[in-house]
């Protein structure tokens, strides 16, 4: 060691290493603190990775082939930021209604329909998505023993609700044109007014599908149903006379 070398003594370096040591931990402790106060006191959140399996129901997928491909790229671009939200919450449960929507108006029914019954596993008390897979097997897959189950699971869960005659008035077309059954129709739209007795639709529905079919008593008695629902409307009561009074 030359005069200009200073020694720097064994206790030293060790107290050098002790004093970087210390800092170190200190800057995690530091930095746990502040994340733990940024979080509000609790644990910190991470990002929610999307559940194994959902990934298979964001194929944007074109199967119909006369689709303006503007629309396509409009619908591509709405797909997306759906997917996008469903990714980072796939409980967004209008997220699942809006993609299994553009699957339908891209062909892609299948696709839809497994979007939509999804959509009814994480909200089995909704009656949005299984009004949709019953119109979606009655005039797209045809499969009217499916469309039947879904519209009433969407009638039961919409009971006591003003949309609830709406899904009666779906099962009630569902038997009177696709499956040509109707008796069945008939009773299904009773079953339907006996479920809303003060609601007009469900009955003028009925008279107004018995007159189409040559129903004449059933046409008059719906009819008169109606009027008894709604006795100082003018346009039902001018309808039932006019049909009352043809022959």
């Amino acid at each position: 060691m030359t005069n200009n070398e200073t020694s720097v003594p064994n206790a030293s370096r060790g107290n050098g290493k002790l004093v970087a040591v210390g800092i170190g931990i200190g800057l995690i402790v530091l930095v746990f603190v502040l994340r733990f106060s940024l979080s509000g006191g609790g644990p910190v959140p991470t990002a929610t990775p999307t559940p194994t399996g959902l990934e298979r129901y964001f194929t944007f997928k074109v199967v119909s082939k006369n689709i303006d491909p503007i629309v396509v790229e409009r619908e591509r671009g709405v797909f997306d930021s759906a997917v996008k939200m469903l990714r980072e919450d796939p409980d967004f449960f209008d997220g699942w209604i809006t993609i299994g929507g553009i699957k339908k108006a891209m062909g892609d029914f299948e696709g839809a329909a497994e979007v939509w019954d999804y959509a009814g596993q994480i909200r089995p008390a909704n009656s949005l998505s299984f009004n949709n897979l019953g119109d979606l097997y009655t005039n797209f897959l045809y499969d009217p023993v499916q469309a039947e189950a879904a519209y009433r699971q969407a009638i039961s869960n919409s009971a006591g609700e003003d949309r609830n005659t709406f899904f009666w008035a779906n099962l009630f077309d569902l038997y009177r044109y696709k499956i040509n059954d109707q008796d069945k129709a008939f009773a299904v739209i009773d079953e339907g007014i006996a479920a809303n007795p003060a609601r007009v639709e469900l009955p003028l529905r009925a008279a107004r599908h018995a007159a189409q079919i040559g129903e004449r008593a059933k046409a008059l008695a719906y009819y008169q149903q109606a009027l008894r629902l709604t006795p100082n409307d003018a346009a039902v009561q001018q309808e039932y006379r006019q049909y009352r009074d043809s022959r």
